[in-house]
């Protein structure tokens, strides 16, 4: 297979891949407490793209098996640091995910900002980083959503 350049993957990732901050909630001293997860990813139905992707950026593939008379897939994702660093060399690069990108960089550089004067990691957060992080969700979310793309 050819080297794949940074342009092609770009926009691949322009269109079928996805950037997603997720919330969940887990009990820390008995008490619930949100936790944030920064994700991009790729879902294609090409493994060996996705195998050279990895050997360029690092990150790991998925598998999803054939499901109602569909192919399978692969997903090859990255988390946190590396989804920041992968979005940061592409960013310029994108059309339709341009403004989520900068938002998922963004959020990253906060929450390495935030861990690194708090010391912080899997304490709860103060409801002002909750409330930052919420938003952040609910922005990419609404980015994200079929009536943002006819924008």
């Amino acid at each position: 297979m050819k080297k794949l350049n940074i342009n092609y993957i770009a926009g691949l990732f322009d269109g079928e891949g996805w950037i997603m901050i997720s919330r969940s909630s887990k009990e820390v001293k008995g008490r619930k407490n949100p936790a944030y997860h920064f994700r991009i990813g790729i879902e294609i139905t090409s493994h060996d793209i996705l195998k050279e992707i990895v050997k360029i950026y690092s990150g790991n593939i998925y598998t999803r098996p054939q499901r109602n008379n569909r192919k399978v897939t692969y997903t090859w994702y990255l988390d946190s640091n590396n989804a920041m660093n992968f979005l940061k060399t592409i960013a310029n690069r994108l059309f339709i995910k341009k403004r989520q990108a900068k938002i998922a960089i963004d959020y990253q550089k906060h929450v390495n900002k935030f861990t690194e004067n708090n010391h912080r990691t899997g304490r709860k957060l103060t409801s002002k980083e909750a409330g930052y992080r919420e938003n952040t969700v609910l922005k990419i979310r609404s980015l994200n959503s079929f009536n943002a793309l006819r924008k």
